[in-house]
């Protein structure tokens, strides 16, 4: 029985922080209509990298853009940053750093300041409406970053040269509580163009996986025979909770260890 499946897109899932951009503000929108999509991940557990995208209900293939009033912050026990955007043409990504404690545990806020002077508040509503609970805040949206790990094998700079190579993948400890995600990065390929990377989300956490390579590797690497480095991320995921105002989303947190491979194709 094969103890992983293909994915069907990338997450940070879970998530749709790959839809397409919008072009409304999320001033216009009210909390309980806006769907949250945050991913936090750690490879050191000092510190963790947020990445979160907003979307209105009804809308799910466009993101929202930060309007005037709405900020996100990332918080742990030890420290506190304002996510800002990461310029993309497919969708509005806000993103930072932000140290972790012994906790592992790291909130996600969505704050919303509406200020009558200010006047910025969604057309059609008035000053007094502003402070009507549909546009309160989201502030306790929060996950526990899973448990650390260490990759046994394979070992850094192991060489593949057919797609039907078998990948024996160990990890320690196991964590029977979580979910194993695969990401293979295509790096400094024989082509113009570094393809995407591809995945693959094993069905347990069991400490243990081995699969054809070719099953990580991009379909046009395959098919095309084009010798590549791949950078093989193993991450460790755990859901967290969205906080009660919103919608709804995801809430992904996660732990990830490298390796670096070779992909180096015989052609016959």
């Amino acid at each position: 029985m094969r103890t992983h499946y293909l994915s069907l897109s990338l997450l940070i899932t879970s998530i749709s922080l790959h839809a397409c951009k919008g072009s409304e503000p999320s001033h216009e929108a009210q909390t309980e209509s806006i769907i949250a999509d945050y991913r936090v991940e750690t490879f050191d557990n000092n510190i963790a990298h947020v990445d979160a995208s907003l979307r209105k209900q009804g809308h799910e293939y466009e993101t929202l853009f930060l309007g005037a009033g709405d900020q996100l912050f990332a918080q742990t026990n030890v420290g506190s940053t304002r996510l800002t955007i990461e310029p993309s043409d497919f969708s509005y990504i806000y993103e930072g750093d932000v140290n972790m404690d012994s906790s592992r545990t790291v909130t996600v806020s969505f704050l919303r300041d509406y200020s009558p002077k200010d006047q910025n508040y969604p057309s059609g509503l008035n000053a007094s409406q502003i402070i009507d609970s549909t546009f309160r805040a989201a502030p306790n949206s929060w996950v526990t970053i899973p448990t650390a790990f260490t990759i046994i094998s394979p070992a850094d700079d192991t060489q593949y040269s057919s797609p039907d190579d078998l990948l024996t993948l160990q990890w320690t400890p196991a964590d029977a509580h979580s979910t194993m995600r695969v990401v293979a990065h295509h790096i400094n390929c024989d082509t113009n163009i570094d393809p995407p990377a591809s995945e693959l989300t094993l069905q347990q956490d069991s400490g243990s996986s081995t699969f054809a390579i070719g099953e990580i590797l991009n379909k046009y690497v395959v098919n095309h025979n084009v010798a590549c480095e791949i950078e093989l991320v193993l991450y460790r995921e755990q859901r967290g909770t969205l906080d009660a105002n919103l919608s709804g989303g995801t809430l992904v947190g996660a732990y990830g260890q490298r390796v670096r491979l070779h992909y180096l194709p015989t052609i016959n």
